[in-house]
């Protein structure tokens, strides 16, 4: 890999643009609040339905793992698709999963559903949940290193990073707040919120794709440095090429 590739951005640009490094805070901030309303909201939405601590403690501590070894998943699968399509599937699985534990615990309330089946129901939700939602975060991070040059790229992934750290903070403050209103609001807030949100990423972000395929092309590195280049141009290219190889 040559100097340019190294310490350039592979977007061609040489740093994030206001807007888009907005919406990507906004993205990771939605989902570390996500994150933070289950833990806050759990334990009482759980007691208020039968469940027990160490079942509650299981839902909890289940979906944290899967989140935490989903997410590099991602990353790679970004690699391949290009980073906003994978932002949108994060943020489609919390709105989804938010929406879904809602109305499961709703029925549970109104006791159509109590005991095993709604542990096991519950655990199911919340863990896809997780596992969907955690592609927000490397996506997000590696749309931002593609889009920024070397001596910017620490400055923008550290205010990334502390969307996260916001967001931890911010959630029970807010779930507390919103949950005066019903336990069930904080999900049903947040899940609406994010849904709103996905209509942003398609319309402010543009289509990447920078995947460790096609580093040894390096007509294709310089073609996808140009900003407004079509990735499934450069994609057929690469395809043409390869057959005439």
């Amino acid at each position: 890999m040559t100097d340019t590739v190294a310490t350039g951005s592979l977007a061609g640009t040489e740093r994030l643009d206001r807007q888009s490094l907005s919406l990507l805070f906004i993205g990771l901030f939605a989902t570390a609040i996500g994150q933070a309303f289950v833990f806050a909201i759990l334990p009482p939405l759980g007691r208020s339905v039968g469940l027990d601590e160490v079942r509650i403690t299981a839902i909890i501590s289940t979906s944290a793992l899967i989140f935490t070894l989903v997410a590099p998943f991602w990353g790679r699968f970004s690699d391949q698709i290009g980073r906003k399509p994978v932002v949108l599937i994060g943020l489609m699985g919390y709105c989804i999963g938010s929406l879904a534990f809602a109305v499961l615990f709703s029925l549970a309330g109104d006791g159509a559903i109590t005991g095993l089946t709604l542990f096991i129901i519950a655990l199911i939700i919340r863990s896809l949940q997780a596992a969907t939602m955690s592609a927000t975060s490397p996506s997000c991070t590696a749309y931002a290193a593609d889009h920024t040059v070397a001596r910017f790229r620490i400055k923008t992934l550290a205010r990334l990073s502390s969307a996260n750290s916001i967001g931890m903070i911010m959630g029970p403050v807010m779930a507390g707040l919103v949950a005066g209103l019903g336990l069930l609001a904080p999900l049903v807030l947040l899940s609406l919120f994010d849904f709103l949100l996905m209509s942003l990423p398609s319309r402010l972000l543009e289509f990447t794709l920078f995947g460790p395929t096609f580093r040894g092309r390096t007509w294709l590195l310089a073609a996808l440095r140009r900003p407004r280049c079509d990735a499934c141009i450069a994609l057929a290219r690469s395809a043409r090429l390869a057959a005439h190889t």
